[in-house]
């Protein structure tokens, strides 16, 4: 069905009432249902949570959803809305998101809106989405996902969308990328350690913190990409001891780097049995990471946290040749002899830094007054990919904006058109053409521009994304009989990083529905009822 058509079928369990508030024990009903059906059931999308501080994960709800990832169900969770009701206090990840198995989600802006969620810039973190640490000091959310401004069909209609912002809607793109991989990799059905740690080593990485972006904002071109050309993407699964010598408390994988590596990342990931109820700590055992290049190579990474069941290495730009992934049990509790463990790597060929490059046209030919013209921006890139990309232009204020489009490498449009342009002319002086890859090709921008008096000015096109600074191009128009010596000089128009003005939601966005269940079903949201594909 959809995109993903090898995964079929879709159960709907509703546990919460008309208001989104659950009634009595209807939430943990539904949990312990996917704990016990774990051959129905691959991937549970939980829309929903209770939120509270410092949560440690040990609480009856998130304990059950620990009890699900055990039965090889890939549970994903909302991390949960409430940042800016927590006066943007840390440590605010809702229940069962704090559950140490699942694969928590908060939200970044997906910047395809023309309107205020763009404004607070694409790939950065979305305002209301909640912030770890977790009460036990482990990390989370573990991965972010566009959750600002998406389109999802609406609740009691059968074609009517509507726009809602939320972890929510994060968290339900996070579970069609899950479809997708079980659809290419169906070895990985039952095993949610092995995918969290896949989507966590592929995930793009925002710099924006772990505890708001966890990994980074999840990369479904990166995942889905096969061993060659720019990502060459791997995993493990093994068991370590406790040392009585019928597993060897020390595992050991190896990998090759090649030369033109920008970047290696190594995810450890182990579930485990929920630790008591009420207990201060989640987590029962210790497993260290150890990456170093062989043989006696310049390069040894380790990464040991005792609170946490994921440990990660990251190095930047990694030597090439030979490399060992240690995987250690430094301590087991009391009475579990053995635990399993999946580790997944990701490496990225290509520039290190992101490197965007604007190929800018405008009309060489003096335009008239009343005329329409475009101005075309021509976006490509030599790394891997980049984050997403925000693009901005300045026009004379004798220009008025009509429409603007987006074009992808293979030829698809996407438009921005509207009934009353003068309403939306600020809008679209900044769009969003999305991540740009290498492999997948350039994209252009053309904005579709009305002149009504004369003017000779310099039309500026900036890109950035969140990890860099504006990159600029410029060309100068004519319009009417304006002359060449008169010419203005253009002030870019440039994303405000902290003007969000985006609409705080509920976890399960309104109407929409609040949880359901995917043995593979992708459900395709569009990003924006304003943008439309031609």
């Amino acid at each position: 069905m959809g995109i993903a058509p090898g995964i079929s079928d879709i159960y709907i369990l509703k546990c919460l009432d008309h208001d989104g508030f659950s009634v009595g024990m209807s939430v943990d009903s539904a949990l312990s249902w996917i704990a016990d059906s774990p051959s129905q059931v691959d991937i549970a999308n939980l829309s929903l949570g209770g939120k509270g501080l410092n949560l440690t994960g040990t609480d009856y709800m998130s304990r059950q959803a620990d009890y699900a990832a055990l039965a090889g169900v890939c549970v994903v969770v909302a991390a949960g809305n409430n940042y800016q009701e927590f006066n943007y206090q840390d440590g605010c990840v809702s229940l069962p998101g704090v559950a140490k198995n699942v694969i928590t989600v908060g939200s970044v802006n997906d910047g395809s809106s023309p309107n205020g969620a763009f404004a607070s810039g694409a790939d950065r973190i979305s305002y209301f989405s909640n912030r770890g640490p977790t009460g036990d000091y482990r990390v989370k959310p573990d991965i972010v996902a566009p959750g600002s401004v998406i389109s999802a069909p609406m609740a009691g209609s059968v074609n009517d969308y509507q726009d809602q912002a939320g972890t929510s809607m994060a968290a339900a793109h996070v579970s069609g990328v899950i479809a997708q991989l079980f659809q290419k990799f169906p070895q990985m059905r039952g095993k949610p350690d092995m995918v969290r740690a896949y989507l966590m080593s592929t995930a793009q990485d925002l710099g924006q913190g772990s505890q708001d972006q966890g990994a980074g904002r999840i990369d479904a071109f990166a995942a889905l990409a096969d061993d060659s050309g720019q990502f060459i993407n791997g995993w493990f699964q093994g068991v370590v001891g406790d040392g009585s010598g019928l597993v060897p408390s020390l595992a050991e994988h190896f990998i090759e780097v090649p030369m033109d590596a920008a970047r290696l990342r190594v995810f450890l990931v182990w579930h485990e049995q929920p630790a008591g109820a009420g207990a201060s700590l989640a987590v029962l055992n210790n497993l260290d990471l150890l990456v170093e290049q062989i043989p006696e190579g310049d390069v040894r990474v380790q990464s040991s946290n005792k609170y946490d069941n994921v440990e990660s290495v990251v190095i930047e730009p990694p030597l090439p040749g030979t490399y060992r992934i240690q995987v250690a049990a430094t301590e087991l509790a009391l009475g579990q002899t053995v635990q399993t463990y999946s580790v997944a790597y990701s490496i990225v060929r290509g520039d290190r830094y992101d490197d965007v490059d604007i190929e800018l046209a405008v009309p060489q030919s003096r335009i008239g007054i009343g005329d329409t013209f475009i101005v075309s921006a021509t976006l490509s890139t030599t790394t891997a990919s980049t984050a997403a990309i925000e693009a901005s232009i300045s026009i004379p204020q004798e220009c008025l904006i009509e429409s603007a489009a987006l074009y992808l490498s293979d030829g698809t449009k996407m438009a921005w058109e509207y009934d009353t342009p003068f309403v939306y002319q600020n809008e679209l002086t900044n769009l969003t053409p999305g991540e740009l890859n290498v492999s997948a090709g350039p994209r252009r921008i053309d904005w579709h521009v009305r002149a009504f008096a004369s003017v000779a000015y310099q039309i500026t096109v900036s890109v950035r994304d969140v990890r860099h600074p504006e990159i600029v191009a410029s060309d100068v128009i004519l319009i009417g009989d304006a002359q060449p010596d008169q010419v203005l000089s253009s002030t870019p128009v440039t994303p405000n990083g902290d003007n969000v003005t985006d609409s705080l939601q509920p976890w399960c966005g309104g109407d929409a529905i609040p949880l359901f269940l995917l043995s593979g079903l992708y459900i395709s949201w569009w990003t924006t009822v304003r943008r439309k594909r031609v």
